[in-house]
């Protein structure tokens, strides 16, 4: 895949399951970027291919499998050398946090020739394991992370106007 499809740039948002994470896809591919977005549950991402294809084209690219997948990290992060990665946390905060660490690890290792901007938004356990992983790291300083600090309570339109600002956009 060419990596400046989009005209601002790749993004990979981890968890479009939700509300919030469908939102935030959604407002990136207005923004310009090519979207690819990961869910466990195939009907999630047919229902927002079918959403975003009529308006967007082919600037969203589905990912199949559980954002704590390593192979899934792995291959996400190599294929489409982000500019952005969303990680949206889920219900479960351990099984959330292990998941950013995961794809953080894989930014971090990855020797992305681009830096990457990774925005977490979750639980304060996601927030710290990013950022220990981010600090056991020698190339994190090449990587802006930014991280949402709101409660559960956030609506999701105060989520994904939080990702963009943390985004730059």
């Amino acid at each position: 895949m060419s990596r400046a499809i989009g005209t601002s740039g790749t993004a990979v948002v981890v968890g479009i399951g939700e509300p919030v994470g469908r939102a935030v896809a959604c407002a990136l591919l207005a923004a310009g970027y090519r979207v690819a977005a990961s869910a466990d549950e195939p009907a999630v991402l047919d229902e927002a291919r079918a959403a975003f294809t009529p308006v967007h084209g082919d600037a969203f690219e589905p990912l199949l499998g559980h954002a704590d997948n390593p192979a899934l990290a792995d291959w996400a992060i190599g294929e489409y050398r982000p500019d952005l990665l969303v990680l949206l946390a889920g219900a479960d905060e351990t099984a959330a946090a292990q998941a950013a660490f995961l794809w953080c690890r894989e930014v971090f290792t990855g020797l992305l020739a681009n830096s990457t901007t990774i925005v977490v938004s979750g639980h304060r356990a996601v927030r710290d394991l990013v950022a220990d992983a981010a600090g056991q790291s020698e190339a994190a300083p090449r990587f802006g992370i930014r991280f949402l600090h709101q409660d559960t309570a956030a609506t999701v339109e105060e989520t994904v106007a939080a990702v963009l600002t943390e985004a730059g956009l």
